[in-house]
């Protein structure tokens, strides 16, 4: 079995916290070999295993002299969580419609990790709960799990809010008294699985930034995505992060792609097909989406086309102006008085 992938679960914000203590990122990724850049550049199609995820919390842990890190660090991680799952979340009706949605899309954060609610509205109670696919449950993902959705229930309910109490899959580690502290409630350790229950008047309040149009935009990008990291065989979300990293290393046939999976083309081609796609409209996709992406980073059009493996700059603006009906300087130029005028009359 294949192990279970992460494409930010927390990285980002260890990443920070031991950049800020003086710790090189050379050291860091030695560490834990996850390419940070890529997770800021590329969620959620840069997806790492698990393992790699532990040697990073193990890392800072011992870096900075912190057991309880996750618990610690999860009370910042919505500073350096601004992707789709967190944004679909943020704009719900209602506050116990955005705990169950941020619930809906945590496979976007980490595959396999399902985590689902129970809301019960007569007592004002919600509850988030998971269960690990490992056998020998990881404590620090579950710290993460808790934290991050304690942290979660106090934004959306501006701190209106009661933690009931908490259950773990795992043992109590030797720093429980940082469980007591940073989540509070009572405590249950070794359980069947592990959940956190909140108590609040404020949900069926709608959270800060409740937006019907935006709520339904993020949900369907989400749901897009969830569809393509899900099913049988090959991911679609990991075909795209090889076509992208071959594309860089000029290696980007489907022949290259199937060997790296370790299949023959035809497999990938039967595969893809039973997904209703191909390997060339993936290929298609991934320049389209990368084009978008670098060009807002203020990539030059000369940049976007070596990163997309383009033979020249005209090759990669004629397919820009196919793609969206404009040259790449124009749309950037769009884009950015666009976001300037929204910026002028928020103001």
């Amino acid at each position: 079995m294949r192990e279970p992938r992460a494409s930010q679960a927390g990285a980002l914000w260890l990443q920070r916290a031991l950049l800020e203590h003086g710790i090189g990122n050379d050291d860091i990724q030695a560490a834990c070999g996850i390419d940070f850049d890529r997770i800021r550049r590329f969620y959620p199609y840069y997806r790492f295993p698990i393992s790699n995820l532990t040697k990073l919390f193990r890392f800072a842990s011992e870096k900075l002299n912190e057991p309880a890190i996750a618990l610690r660090l999860a009370k910042v991680r919505l500073k350096e969580a601004h992707n789709i799952r967190t944004a679909a979340a943020s704009t719900a009706p209602t506050n116990a419609d955005a705990i169950r949605v941020w619930a809906k899309y945590a496979t976007l954060d980490l595959s396999e990790h399902a985590v689902h609610t129970e809301h019960e509205r007569e007592k004002n109670e919600i509850s988030l709960i998971s269960k690990q696919s490992a056998s020998d449950p990881n404590t620090w993902l579950s710290e993460v799990f808790l934290g991050t959705a304690k942290s979660l229930i106090a934004w959306f309910t501006r701190d209106d809010f009661t933690t009931v109490g908490a259950s773990f899959e795992h043992a109590a580690p030797h720093y429980v008294e940082e469980y007591h502290r940073h989540i509070g409630g009572k405590l249950q350790f070794e359980q069947k699985d592990t959940r956190i229950s909140f108590r609040s008047k404020q949900l069926d309040q709608p959270p800060p930034n409740a937006s019907k149009f935006m709520h339904a935009a993020f949900c369907g990008q989400a749901d897009r995505l969830l569809t393509e990291l899900s099913g049988d065989g090959i991911s679609i979300v990991e075909i795209k992060q090889m076509i992208y990293y071959g594309l860089q290393a000029r290696q980007v046939s489907a022949q290259d792609i199937a060997k790296q999976i370790g299949i023959d083309r035809s497999t990938l081609a039967r595969q893809l097909k039973n997904k209703n796609t191909s390997y060339s409209t993936l290929l298609a996709e991934v320049r389209q989406e990368a084009a978008l992406r670098l060009l807002m980073q203020r990539c030059s059009v000369n940049e976007v086309a070596a990163e997309l493996a383009y033979s020249e700059p005209s090759a990669f603006q004629h397919a820009f102006q196919r793609w969206y009906g404009t040259s790449p300087k124009r749309y950037r130029e769009l884009v950015l008085a666009k976001d300037a005028k929204f910026a002028s009359d928020a103001s």
